[in-house]
């Protein structure tokens, strides 16, 4: 019988390898087998059927979405603005389509902290394609905080059901966007798409192109490139400032500039972002992007919080030890169920050895190459792994 790996079998089907693995695990596709830490399936095999579908029209066996570039850019244009400074509660009164409200009342949630209740919104949109759309990235970084696995693996089927099917670019560009949340959440960047990395988002609505930025700085950060995340980050963020208004982009783009200054000793400049931001925040008790930071700023943020916002300090520290622990696992196993898809064959081979306990000259005779030429590929795994060394990688794939 010919066998194909997770990521050839998951190429076929149109889906993510993390799925595939995921149904290989639980016995859901007839004569698979399991060799070393991969999972081979027969090369015939059928797509396990997943009753959770979104609404769709069929062509043969494809879903197509129900959503036109049309439908989704008019709920792209009324979600895709700013906050003005007013309570929640006062500002959602103001919206009176029932699906807009949801969404904006999803985002508030998140932003403080209300995990549960921003998946409560994103289920009562329904079988509503274009809102869900837009509401996914929020949704999708909920579900990996609460640790709610089968939520997001749910959505990110939904996704890709949209990128494979949309019938226009716009719209599986969109979804793409969204689905990119979980893989720079998970310090994934190889799995960011090709148009995103190059800073191309000429076939993205114009009102996603802040966030666009935003992750895009976010993949810099994943690379260790400060300079570009910092370049990025500004000068998008010189296009989204909106004086006094909340917005959750233009936070997020005001936070990577603080990220990329610590990182680059601007300790001035990474402050005075982190000012602005909490100034234009945390009086509406808007906690989660400050918490999502702390690892990355040294301290900064804990102490910035203690000294000015004292109120909220302890509710960040608390909520960042409830849910950095889910990301982890999630990092962990993100990366591991997309290892062959991180890693070339060479690498995941090289990866393999190591992880065995080889010696690396050993490793080295018996691949025809250098020492100096090895250790150059693992420092390569390593940074695609987002991992510092030889346990983190035993621990990873063994």
């Amino acid at each position: 019988m010919e066998f194909k790996t997770a990521a050839e079998t998951a190429a076929a089907w149109g889906v993510s390898t993390r799925w595939v693995n995921m149904c290989a695990r639980a016995g859901r596709v007839p004569g698979t087998i399991k060799a070393g830490t991969m999972w081979l399936l027969p090369a015939g095999a059928q797509k396990p059927r997943d009753g959770r579908r979104l609404q769709h029209r069929h062509t043969g066996n494809t879903p197509i979405l129900c959503s036109s570039a049309n439908k989704l850019y008019s709920v792209v244009a009324l979600v895709y603005q700013s906050v003005p400074s007013i309570a929640p509660e006062t500002f959602l009164s103001t919206i009176g389509d029932e699906r807009i409200r949801l969404v904006y009342r999803g985002a508030i949630a998140y932003a403080s902290g209300n995990f549960q209740e921003t998946l409560r919104c994103y289920l009562a949109l329904g079988e509503d394609p274009e809102t869900r759309l837009c509401a996914a990235s929020i949704a999708l970084a909920a579900a990996i905080s609460l640790g709610d696995d089968s939520f997001y693996l749910r959505e990110e089927l939904f996704l890709q059901g949209v990128i494979r099917s949309a019938e226009e670019r716009s719209v599986s560009v969109f979804a793409e966007l969204a689905l990119s949340t979980a893989s720079l959440g998970a310090m994934a960047p190889g799995l960011v798409p090709r148009w995103l990395r190059d800073g191309d988002f000429s076939e993205l609505f114009p009102q996603a192109w802040p966030d666009a930025a935003y992750k895009r700085a976010k993949y810099y950060q994943c690379l260790g490139q400060y300079e570009a995340m910092l370049a990025v980050a500004e000068t998008a963020l010189s296009f989204c400032d909106t004086g006094n208004d909340l917005s959750i982009t233009g936070t997020y783009l005001r936070l990577m500039c603080a990220v990329a200054c610590f990182a680059l000793n601007k300790t001035e400049a990474a402050e005075n972002h982190l000012i602005r931001a909490m100034r234009a925040n945390l009086p509406f008790g808007y906690i989660t992007p400050f918490v999502e930071l702390i690892p990355f700023c040294g301290g900064a943020v804990e102490q910035m919080l203690e000294r000015d916002y004292p109120d909220f300090s302890k509710a960040a520290i608390f909520q960042w030890q409830r849910t950095f622990s889910n990301w982890i696992v999630f990092h962990n196993r993100f990366t591991k169920d997309n290892i062959t898809v991180l890693l070339s064959h060479r690498e995941f081979e090289i990866a393999l050895l190591v992880s065995r306990g080889e010696h690396r000259r050993q490793i080295a005779a018996r691949l025809h190459i250098s020492t100096g030429r090895l250790n150059n590929i693992l420092t390569e795994i390593f940074g695609k792994l987002s991992i510092s060394g030889r346990d983190e990688l035993r621990d990873l794939i063994l």
